[in-house]
């Protein structure tokens, strides 16, 4: 396969990725200065990601401009840095709102390297970003959990409504917390009794 497919390809997939990032920018309501100031995390993580994805296609173009073979490995390489760059748009919006989290300062360092030591440092940055929100998503799902149960034991066993929706707990999340808490009272009895 030639350089120049590949190449063309790349450009191809990385200006689409590009595009979409615009389409997930929401209208302003009303339509005035304030209105647009107050979308300004939207657009701090549009320009951020556009920029990102800019810097990633001048480096691809320096580094394809040494190869002088295409081989299978090559091509599957090319094929799966184009999926973790298809996922830049999902991840915009997701940062969008949170702007200023721990996420966006990983990418400032990772950007920051790549333009002045270490070009492949984007990707490495863009998998540590990733596994960053993963983790902290995984926390406030037990932070909430945790919340829950603790509401439940200090209102005698029972959580309410208003304590599950403050941690945006679901349905099911309520009646587990009850079970729970039905489950502590009773053994909180049991040992009260020997």
């Amino acid at each position: 396969m030639s350089k120049e497919r590949v190449v063309a390809f790349t450009d191809a997939v990385l200006a689409i990725i590009m595009t979409i990032l615009v389409l997930d920018l929401d209208k302003p309501d009303p339509l005035t200065w304030s209105g647009f100031g107050k979308l300004w995390p939207q657009f701090l993580a549009y320009a951020f990601s556009f920029f990102w994805l800019g810097s990633m296609w001048v480096h691809l173009h320096i580094e394809w401009s040494g190869v002088k073979l295409v081989d299978q490995p090559v091509l599957w390489t090319s094929i799966t840095l184009l999926f973790f760059c298809s996922l830049i748009p999902y991840s915009t919006s997701l940062v969008a709102g949170n702007v200023l989290s721990w996420d966006l300062a990983i990418k400032i360092v990772g950007i920051m390297i790549t333009l002045t030591i270490w070009p492949p440092a984007m990707l490495v940055f863009t998998l540590a970003a990733a596994m960053f929100l993963f983790l902290k998503s995984a926390s406030a799902e037990r932070r909430m959990q945790v919340k829950i149960k603790k509401d439940a034991l200090a209102n005698n066993g029972m959580a309410t409504p208003d304590d599950v929706a403050a941690v945006g707990g679901s349905a099911e999340e309520y009646l587990a917390a009850i079970e729970a808490a039905k489950q502590a009272a009773k053994e909180a009895d049991e040992g009260d009794k020997q």
